[in-house]
């Protein structure tokens, strides 16, 4: 009787291990297609830009200005939203694992964990 408690004792704990690691390795997932999607929007804004100075349209032209101010409102509201719906969706049985409330906080998580976000891109380090 003894060795089967011991046993799936064990067997728990291993498991509960690996749930936690397969919920991080999803944060490191989530943010990184979450940076993703801001790289990929920062290129369409900076097309966006060019084809305005193609235009005759330059910085200090309020056409200009206006959608230089709209893109960085709109980078910031994805950015607090990406954070709030997976805050949102998260079981409350994992809570205790979201260790970032904010995109700051995000980052950093991100940055201490980017070998496992670079193998998610199949990027090396440059």
């Amino acid at each position: 009787m003894l060795g089967w408690v011991s046993c799936t004792l064990v067997y728990f704990v291993r498991s509960l291990r690996t749930s936690i690691t397969v919920v991080k390795m999803s944060y490191v997932l989530y943010l990184t297609l979450i940076n993703r999607g801001i790289e990929i929007l920062s290129y369409a804004h900076m097309n966006r830009l060019s084809a305005l100075r193609i235009n005759n349209k330059m910085p200090g032209d309020p056409e200009y200005e206006n959608l230089k101010k709209n893109h960085d409102k709109m980078m910031e509201m994805y950015k607090q939203n990406s954070i709030f719906f997976l805050q949102s969706v998260h079981p409350d049985s994992f809570k205790s694992l979201l260790t970032f409330e904010d995109w700051s906080s995000a980052q950093d998580f991100l940055e201490k964990n980017k070998n496992l976000a670079f193998k998610f891109t199949k990027e090396t380090r440059k």
